[in-house]
């Protein structure tokens, strides 16, 4: 059957044949034929047939935990231990197969949109989308989604067997809420998937929210202290020093830290006697602090 889709068409279509976008009102009969989003376009000169960008929606929940969830394609190993620092930061991560989604919020049911496209995008994302990231992926199998801490995906994907680009927009966030939530725990963050046909490139962040938008990593603290920012350059140092004690919750700030920050351990470097916390601030930091302040963390300090 085909069925009549000009109500349906964007303002603007992009032409796959001759390499341009067209307008709407270029078409006075347009049917859609399928996946492949072919379309008729009748004018004074003749009959020319049109390819489009088409799309089809696939749309469910996840239950984020962490702030993440995550999908593959089918088949690949699990790399959610191999996410980098740049990758938490982005808010997404791919090594080709196997990808981390990051949450505002830091659990509970998120809706979830999953678009498959014949083209890239026609457009800009909508402006309420607040984040807009992108990955490529690798051939392989379709896209599984999973819920965090599940082994079996809340839905499969149908696409391309060849490498695909991966675009995710989030929308709905609301920057200083605790954990990403209201007071009832409840948000309105809801993630959107684009996935096309196209070559491997590098990762990018087209559009960044505000709140996950950070400075770029500083060997100094704002007050001028020393510092070591970033998941991997904090794991590489952490082995010259000593843990003097885990700090509980609730985790004091972190000394110099702006809201928000906190700290889990207490350290200290013993080829020059030097005290540092290991904590986060705009993103995992180790931090070196005076003795009185760490005293004040942990007063039975001998």
């Amino acid at each position: 059957m085909v069925t009549p889709l000009l109500e349906r068409l964007p303002s603007h279509l992009w032409d796959l044949g001759a390499g341009r976008r067209c307008a709407r009102s270029d078409f006075d009969v347009v049917h859609d034929l399928g996946r492949w989003g072919t379309a008729r376009r009748e004018r004074s000169r003749g009959t020319r047939w049109v390819k489009l960008t088409s799309m089809v929606t696939h749309t469910f929940t996840v239950e984020p935990d962490y702030g993440q969830f995550y999908a593959r394609r089918a088949g690949a190993p699990w790399a959610s231990a191999d996410v980098p620092s740049e990758g938490y930061e982005r808010a997404l991560w791919s090594d080709g197969a196997f990808v981390y989604i990051g949450t505002y919020r830091r659990y509970g049911t998120t809706s979830v949109e999953v678009s498959t496209l014949t083209g890239p995008p026609i457009d800009d994302a909508d402006p309420a989308w607040q984040h807009v990231a992108e990955v490529s992926l690798d051939p392989g199998g379709d896209l599984e989604i999973f819920s965090w801490g599940a082994d079996v995906p809340v839905a499969t994907v149908p696409i391309e067997a060849g490498p695909v680009r991966l675009r995710v927009l989030w929308r709905g966030l609301v920057g200083g809420r605790f954990e990403g939530m209201d007071d009832d725990g409840e948000s309105d963050e809801g993630l959107g998937l684009l996935i096309w046909p196209e070559p491997p490139r590098e990762a990018a962040v087209l559009r960044w929210w505000e709140h996950w938008h950070l400075p770029p990593p500083s060997s100094t603290a704002p007050d001028g202290r020393r510092q070591i920012e970033g998941l991997e350059d904090v794991v590489e140092r952490l082995p010259a020093l000593e843990l003097v004690v885990p700090l509980g919750h609730p985790s004091p700030p972190m000394p110099g830290g702006g809201p928000g920050s906190s700290v889990h351990a207490l350290l200290r470097d013993p080829a020059d006697g030097s005290w540092w916390v290991d904590g986060y601030d705009v993103r995992r930091t180790l931090r070196e602090i005076a003795e009185p302040v760490a005293r004040s963390l942990h007063p039975p300090l001998p």
